[in-house]
């Protein structure tokens, strides 16, 4: 009988080893299924920012099992409308949001369902409820201002902003890279006081190119639909910054670059791999998400301009060149390109 008893207890021994060393550990990604959520702004899902990020999730996800729900608002009035029905309606392990709108709508509602994490691309949540992937911004802009300041053939170049005393990183970045590049240029600023007034930017064009200027800097959203209208029949340049990058091949040198599809991946991989933490993560040209893409109709690999700019990505992303964002950190500005 004890004999018996003895096998007994091995036997059950073997099984429960067996079956332990069979189960998944829980903390394995591949024990579990992940739904994913993204609320685009109206674009939908053909806008660039939005498939970069769409695609980024998929990439991140492919050998996961996981469910995508994908939200396009009609209407920027109903964001906090879509975002309440999603977050009420079931459990995410990832909401992501790209548009500043959409993302403070996100927030509004988080209280609420606070279980889902939150994921903002090119928005900075202070409020320690996301992570965030954020841009520098004026990396970009400084890589616009050296080329404007390298093509221009009048010594006068044109910044157009939105507003004045905002976006000052893309500003100070821009007017730290035309010093950089050349300080006999001089940089005409002007403000269209509107991210939709195409008009206001076909005006304030035509006021800058009466100081001279030739090449100019958008960061005005839609007031570069106008800005265009006027260079181009001027046959002048234009520079695109990300608010706006739809410029004509024929009159666009290059246009600032942001990886969305590489922020989108940081987030998710955060969630598969559990180092999701709430806070800011601020990006820029050393970390490859942050670039000047030029317009190969009037650049090429190897020459001068090219070469000056690889130079300049090199400092910024060793710490050599630390890129000013505001007034103070311009005035004390002292950078000099080869």
């Amino acid at each position: 009988m004890k004999k018996i008893f003895s096998i007994l207890i091995a036997f059950f021994f073997v099984l429960t080893v067996v079956g332990c060393g069979n189960k998944k550990d829980s903390t394995d990604p591949n024990s579990k299924k992940f739904k994913i959520a993204y609320i685009s702004d109206t674009y939908g899902e053909e806008d660039v920012k939005n498939k970069e990020i769409i695609n980024g999730v998929n990439e991140s996800f492919k050998n996961y099992d996981f469910s995508f729900d994908i939200k396009v608002p009609k209407s920027s009035d109903n964001y906090e409308t879509v975002a309440n029905g999603l977050l009420s309606s079931t459990k995410y392990d990832l909401v992501l949001a790209n548009s500043p709108a959409v993302c403070s709508s996100l927030l509004a509602v988080h209280g609420d369902y606070p279980t889902s994490n939150l994921g903002f691309i090119g928005y900075g949540d202070e409020t320690n409820n996301s992570m965030s992937i954020t841009f520098k911004n004026e990396e970009g802009a400084f890589l616009s201002g050296y080329l404007a300041a390298k093509t221009t053939k009048t010594n006068v170049v044109g910044y157009i902003g939105a507003y004045e005393n905002k976006n000052q990183d893309y500003e100070y970045g821009f007017m730290s890279g035309v010093k950089a590049a050349n300080e006999k240029v001089k940089v005409e600023k002007a403000f269209t006081n509107s991210y939709i007034d195409a008009q206001a930017g076909s005006k304030i064009a035509e006021g800058l190119i009466s100081k001279k200027a030739d090449v100019f800097f958008t960061v005005c959203g839609a007031g570069a639909i106008g800005v265009d209208n006027v260079i181009r029949e001027k046959g002048l340049k234009v520079i695109d910054s990300d608010l706006y990058n739809k410029s004509d091949n024929e009159i666009k040198l290059g246009e600032i670059y942001k990886d969305y599809k590489n922020a989108s991946m940081t987030i998710c991989d955060s969630v598969i791999f559990e180092s999701f933490d709430t806070k800011v993560n601020n990006l820029g040209v050393g970390d490859s998400v942050v670039n000047l893409k030029l317009n190969q109709n009037f650049f090429k690999e190897g020459d001068s301009i090219t070469l000056g700019l690889e130079e300049c990505k090199k400092d910024i992303a060793t710490g050599a060149l630390k890129v000013p964002k505001d007034n103070k950190s311009f005035e004390t500005f002292k950078y000099k390109t080869k």
